[in-house]
């Protein structure tokens, strides 16, 4: 530990009033000795002892004093390197930081644009249903007119090719009637002479009788109104299954569209965890590693401090 070992100032220092006191001790020792018996054998073998004593303390201490030495130059290595290391790390870390910080900024914005177009893609979507919902109503109501007029007018054109009678021309008179009040009769493809005839022929009372020299016009009329008619039930038909198509296509795209937008979103919502999680270990890291800077940066001014007499 770095208080474990004294100074070498204060080692040496102890160790020569160490050394004064054991001559002392000797001395006082050899006197005593020398006023009861006084013999020469007795100051020899204390001479001896007190030598192998000093010399048993002298290296005692020179041991102490290398130990002393190895650590200080061990400690200033060990310290040197980790200080560089930490260094090296804070400047990765720091990087490592701000990358994060980057990256999990740019996973919000693009989470939030995936948001914006699943959202957009159900609006979409909606709005395609709804306009296919009411042209579809609005087809069904129109096909429903244009098959209940095409069957007056084969109707009417059948009961004009056979006979002119009064009633007879009554029935064609109402079935023609009921073709004009349907909302699908195409009267703008007449011209004003044949309106002027439908509608002078429509006017005829049923008592007229026979009307051979009207009655070919009127067939021609009618057979007319009937091929528009079934032209224009042949086209709506084609283009309301060319719009279900196109509805059923538009759906399948926009739903594929969705579903990889809600995959996209738990994609890079998982990722934006995995990142923040990288984010606050980096940022601990950080503090922890520039925590050990601080203090090995401390402790090896500390330690030449104390080592600077070796």
């Amino acid at each position: 530990p770095q208080s474990g070992l004294p100074t070498p100032l204060a080692l040496r220092s102890a160790s020569e009033l160490h050394k004064m006191k054991l001559v002392c001790t000797m001395l006082a020792m050899s006197a005593c000795h020398a006023v009861s018996e006084r013999p020469i054998s007795k100051v020899l073998h204390l001479l001896e002892d007190m030598k192998k004593q000093l010399e048993a303390e002298a290296k005692k201490d020179e041991e102490t004093y290398h130990n002393l030495a190895c650590w200080c130059e061990t400690n200033d290595k060990a310290k040197t390197e980790a200080i560089k290391v930490a260094n090296s790390r804070i400047t990765d870390l720091v990087a490592a930081t701000q990358e994060n910080a980057a990256y999990a900024a740019e996973l919000e914005v693009e989470i939030k644009q995936h948001y914006k177009e699943v959202d957009q893609g159900k609006m979409a979507l909606g709005e395609a249903r709804a306009n296919r919902e009411r042209s579809a109503d609005e087809w069904y109501g129109t096909e429903k007119d244009l098959v209940q007029s095409i069957a007056a007018l084969k109707n009417a054109i059948q009961l004009l090719s056979k006979q002119n009678g009064g009633s007879a021309l009554l029935h064609i008179s109402k079935m023609v009637k009921f073709v004009i009040d349907r909302r699908s009769t195409p009267l703008a493809g007449l011209s004003d002479e044949q309106h002027a005839s439908l509608t002078q022929f429509l006017q005829q009372p049923a008592s007229a009788g026979s009307y051979n020299s009207q009655s070919g016009e009127i067939y021609g009329i009618l057979t007319s109104m009937l091929e528009e008619m079934q032209k224009d039930l042949e086209e709506g038909r084609a283009k309301e299954s060319n719009d279900g198509q196109d509805y059923e296509q538009l759906k399948s795209t926009k739903s594929a569209e969705n579903d990889a937008g809600k995959k996209a979103i738990a994609t890079k919502k998982q990722e934006l965890a995995q990142t923040e999680e990288k984010l606050e270990n980096a940022k601990e890291d950080l503090e922890d590693t520039r925590a050990a800077l601080a203090a090995n940066t401390k402790f090896l001014s500390d330690l030449k401090l104390r080592c600077q007499s070796t």
